[in-house]
């Protein structure tokens, strides 16, 4: 279990936390309905509720119990590792979401703040919980085991195709009120995530160095990364070289320009932003 440090597991607890508040003091309270299995869990324990006449907030429990069919699945596609680290969260966040007070009244003047503050502190501290490497279960845990058997699939389609039915639900059940502010509530949340969630951002990384090879040997091995070498010529100096051309991500980069520190300090990096990937490249949740 490599990334369980105690450096990720804080990250992971600070971004669930977040989660968690924004969650039962802004979304919950304005009658909104949030994305993914905790959506679903809203949904499930309202109708329970309905149907059973009972007071108590089931949101949590059934939160958890939807989450221990995709780990018990998950072990044989994902490996105990990635199960342990993500149970663990679930756990965290069942438990802040059963202790965190809800607020009787909206602690905003009206439904749209209350979904623009909810989803963007949902949004924050999602991202937090992906810079620690975790992952909050639920649909990111059944897109990677779905994305595992079907290539062709994507974390952000299943996604897409999970919020999709708990929003037209909630738009039959409740309201399209309820629906739409329930969506803008997601779209800020998104837009957090694309904005702090450095995976998202990609760029073109070029090293020249007299230590090539080193380079290489990090970004294989401990980016898990591929890379290209171009033989190239100084212009001012014409004596030849080695670009090594790699496509990361904005948090990769940090990784490697913080070891070329280590493996050569002259070592000339510059990047492009925002590079499109079209073909095989591994986009990754974590981080």
């Amino acid at each position: 279990m490599k990334h369980l440090t105690p450096k990720n597991l804080m990250l992971c607890l600070m971004g669930s936390l977040i989660y968690c508040i924004a969650f039962n003091t802004f979304i919950v309270p304005a009658h909104m309905y949030s994305s993914g299995f905790v959506g679903i869990s809203q949904l499930v324990a309202g109708g329970l509720a309905s149907v059973f006449h009972i007071r108590m907030n089931l949101q949590p429990i059934v939160y958890f119990c939807l989450d221990v069919p995709l780990f018990l699945i998950g072990l044989k596609i994902l490996g105990k590792a990635s199960i342990a680290f993500t149970f663990l969260i679930v756990l965290v966040e069942t438990l802040f979401m059963n202790f965190i007070p809800i607020p009787d009244h909206m602690v905003l003047d009206n439904v749209f703040a209350m979904a623009v503050v909810g989803g963007c502190l949902e949004g924050i501290g999602t991202s937090i919980t992906f810079r620690g490497f975790g992952s909050s279960g639920g649909t990111d845990l059944l897109g990677m085991m779905l994305t595992e058997k079907y290539r062709k699939l994507s974390v952000g389609r299943v996604n897409l195709a999970v919020n999709a039915c708990v929003y037209l639900f909630a738009g039959l059940r409740y309201s399209l009120q309820t629906a739409v502010y329930s969506l803008v509530a997601e779209a800020f949340a998104s837009i957090m995530i694309d904005r702090y969630h450095m995976q998202n951002n990609l760029v073109t990384v070029n090293v020249i160095s007299e230590h090539n090879e080193a380079f290489i040997q990090f970004i294989n091995v401990k980016l898990d990364r591929g890379a290209t070498v171009i033989d190239a010529k100084g212009a001012w100096s014409g004596k030849p070289c080695k670009v090594v051309v790699a496509v990361l991500s904005e948090y990769e980069l940090g990784l490697l320009e913080k070891e070329a520190e280590t493996i050569d300090p002259a070592a000339f990096i510059f990047s492009n932003p925002r590079t499109s990937v079209f073909g095989e490249f591994e986009k990754r949740l974590s981080a």
